[in-house]
């Protein structure tokens, strides 16, 4: 029978003894490594060189270049078996998973 165990975690600035809240970590057994699958991952950030300057510039072209570039980057990581995690402004964060056995 599997039990799920509930760890609380008492998060407070360094130097301070009052918390600034709990995190609680709800899982299985972390001593049962039957079911354990490693995930190997590989993370994409980035951001458009001189965004700031091309914004001050010219707005309104950047912006819709920037959505356009955005839209090839999208489509790329989908086709590398990507995930985009978020995207804003200037920058994607993307991720790309494999599932490793061990």
């Amino acid at each position: 029978m599997k039990t799920s165990h509930l760890k609380v975690l008492k998060v407070k600035p360094p130097g301070t003894s009052v918390p600034l809240g709990r995190l609680f970590l709800l899982g299985s057994d972390p001593t049962n490594t039957q079911d354990f699958q490693r995930k190997l991952t590989a993370v994409l950030s980035a951001d458009v060189a001189g965004y700031s300057r091309m914004m001050r510039e010219d707005e309104a072209a950047t912006v819709k270049t920037l959505e356009t570039y955005k839209q090839v980057m999208f489509s790329l990581i989908r086709q590398h078996q990507g995930r985009v995690i978020d995207s804003p402004g200037d920058n994607i964060l993307a991720d790309f998973t494999s599932v490793a056995k061990g």
